[in-house]
């Protein structure tokens, strides 16, 4: 069986006194792959391989482009010591399980080396899954983001969403995915 071709987003939330001059984000992993199989699933994500698709619009549409010396730099501090520290921590790894009936995924997240539960909701069309969920990066060892001597900076939470596309039809029972690199 072919590994179906999945995403999985990130969103960051901006607060504080200048937080009309940032960006909520959407960051994405390019490496990743994973495998479902009676009710089990198991993802592992290569952390260095995060991108900055770019900032969320109020209107919920799509990401609007950053300039790429922005991107850079919230690609550099996202992937650095203070956040996923990627050079320390190269893989994230989710284990767990999907109702799918529920709408439930729930399991073990690994990452930066400390281990946590999360819970999730998922729905499934005709033609996919999508799965998200709420973590708050500090019960990873991850403090929000400051910057500006804290007039800007980040939410303790974060949005993680994945989508796995599939023909169409009932989910498969099993199945392995990868992410789009």
């Amino acid at each position: 069986m072919s590994a179906l071709a999945a995403r999985l987003y990130v969103f960051t939330f901006k607060r504080g006194l200048l937080s009309a001059v940032g960006h909520d984000l959407r960051l994405s992993f390019r490496r990743f792959d994973g495998r479902l199989e009676a009710g089990r699933l198991t993802v592992c994500v290569d952390t260095t391989s995060l991108v900055v698709d770019g900032a969320m619009d109020r209107s919920g549409g799509g990401p609007e482009p950053l300039a790429r010396i922005y991107t850079d730099e919230i690609e550099r501090n996202a992937l650095g010591p203070k956040v996923l520290d990627a050079a320390r921590h190269p893989r994230a790894r989710f284990e767990g399980r999907v109702d799918l009936a529920a709408g439930t995924v729930e399991g073990t997240l690994t990452l930066r080396g400390v281990e946590g539960p999360v819970r999730g909701t998922v729905t499934t069309t005709g033609t996919g899954a999508r799965a998200v969920f709420e973590l708050s990066p500090s019960r990873f060892g991850i403090r929000p983001f400051r910057a500006m001597a804290g007039a800007l900076k980040l939410e303790d939470r974060v949005r993680v969403e994945a989508e796995v596309p599939w023909p169409e039809g009932p989910p498969p029972p099993e199945a392995t995915f990868a992410g789009p690199a």
